[in-house]
This record gives structure tokens, sequence and C-alpha cells, in this order.
């Protein structure tokens, strides 16, 4: 089955005071995939623990699950979404 890319979404939830959830956000937008965001609070764990088993927060839903860890997410994103690479081919480039 072949997903059409705009019919994919992605969902950044944390808050932006967080570094780690700006890179995220960042790279999103680099990569120009599209995501929305949701606004989540450490507090709230009992509302993410789901898509966030170890309550890490910034964290991304996907239409396979959720992913946190922001290293994770980005090689998700690098793996999923390859047609505009963050890193080049060649390790020295």
């Amino acid at each position: 089955m072949n997903i059409c890319k705009d019919s994919i979404m992605i969902v950044l939830c944390g808050f932006g005071v967080s570094n780690y959830y700006n890179k995220l956000k960042l790279i999103l937008l680099e990569k120009e995939v599209p995501f929305r965001e949701r606004l989540v609070y450490p507090w709230e764990l009992d509302s993410f623990l789901q898509s966030s088993p170890l309550g890490k927060i910034p964290f991304v839903e996907t239409e396979r699950g959720g992913l946190s860890q922001s290293q994770v997410i980005l090689e998700y994103l690098e793996g999923r979404f390859p047609e505009k690479p963050l890193y080049p081919t060649d390790g020295f480039a």
C-alpha cells in the first residue's frame, strides 16, 4: 500500500521551552513533513503515558505509535522521509 506523504500526520507533543522540542520542530519544518503540535506538560503524565511510556517529553505520535528521545525521533524521520536528508550520504562531506 502506497501512502501519500500528505496523508501522513506526525503529532509533535511537548512545549516550546524545551530545546529538544524546538530541535524536532525545526527538523520537521526543514524536511517539510506535515505535522501538528500538541501542548503537553510534564505534570500531565497520565495523559500521555501510552505514547511515551517512560514519561519523556518531547515525543511524537505517528501512524505506528509513539516515539520519544529526540535522537531516536530524528533517525525515524530521516528513514521515513528520505526525500530531504539532513545528513550527507558521505560521512566526510
